[in-house]
């Protein structure tokens, strides 16, 4: 059998029908599944909670180790995460994904009370193998091709408020649809471009009813788009596209900051379709 076709059997022990249902206890650490280097995995039907958070998961060094997350995705194609539940007591994400993988879903999961957002996927325009503080090395090019679809997300950021539902810091070629994100302390959806060498391009966000956002923080909305560094040297143009969301109780309003970066945000009070 080779490496790719291995797969982990767990026999529970026999119990009566009036028994409770056995439980899986992990020791107390930052994630549960890491999916590294592998093609072609389905995670179905499992329940996350009481992890604990890598560092502050936002601003470490993003693509090198998707960190605060309990299923980590990294170097894989064709990963799957479905109809899982990810719960409160969660330190971060759900699920983070980096460093190159590729066709990747996460579809009809749960996301309620987590300690930071839903999903996460990190990454550069090109390789940058440089490790700073709170991050691991690896080759740091951006994910391709992630959907995340009919996922329930709501009451994020129990733990730190700088997050998303879904944030994308960056990766390409991305569709986020039929999604409900609810009660969010920054921003809802986020295709966003940061650290002056990468930008979040392609993707489109469609179908999603996005409500109850920004309730904690200022200068930004439901969603953002933030193009960074020299307009000269990476070009600032994404091709994302927002079309026929559902937007409602918003706190901000739309904003320009004229500063190095350039933040778009979709943040009105009213239903946009």
């Amino acid at each position: 059998m080779s490496d790719e076709e291995q797969t982990i059997y767990v026999w529970l022990p026999q119990e009566s029908a009036s028994s409770a249902p056995t439980n899986a206890v992990a020791p107390v650490t930052d994630t549960a599944i890491v999916v590294d280097g592998a093609s072609y995995v389905t995670l179905s039907n499992l329940s996350f909670t009481d992890l604990t958070y890598f560092a502050d998961g936002y601003w470490d060094g993003p693509a090198q180790q998707p960190s605060d997350a309990a299923v980590r995705i990294n170097h894989a194609t064709s990963v799957r995460v479905e109809a899982s539940n990810f719960l409160a007591s969660l330190g971060g994400y759900g699920v983070a994904v980096g460093n190159a993988s590729v066709d990747c879903a996460v579809t009809g999961c749960v996301f309620d009370y987590p300690g930071q957002g839903g999903v996460i996927a990190f990454g550069f325009d090109a390789d940058n193998t440089t490790c700073s503080a709170g991050c691991a090395s690896g080759t740091n090019k951006q994910p391709q091709r992630l959907t995340v679809s009919f996922c329930v997300m709501a009451d994020l950021g129990q733990t730190l408020v700088h997050v998303a539902g879904v944030g994308l810091r960056s990766a390409s070629n991305c569709r986020v649809a039929h999604n409900r994100v609810t009660r969010c302390p920054r921003y809802a959806l986020q295709a966003d471009s940061f650290y002056l060498v990468q930008n979040s391009r392609s993707n489109v966000f469609e179908f999603n009813v996005l409500a109850e956002t920004n309730t904690l923080t200022t200068d930004t909305g439901a969603i953002e788009m933030l193009g960074s560094g020299n307009p000269n040297a990476i070009n600032w143009w994404t091709n994302n596209t927002i079309r026929f969301n559902n937007i409602s109780d918003t706190v901000s309003q739309l904003c320009f900051l004229p500063f190095m970066y350039f933040f778009f945000c979709l943040c009105v009070s009213c239903n946009l379709e």
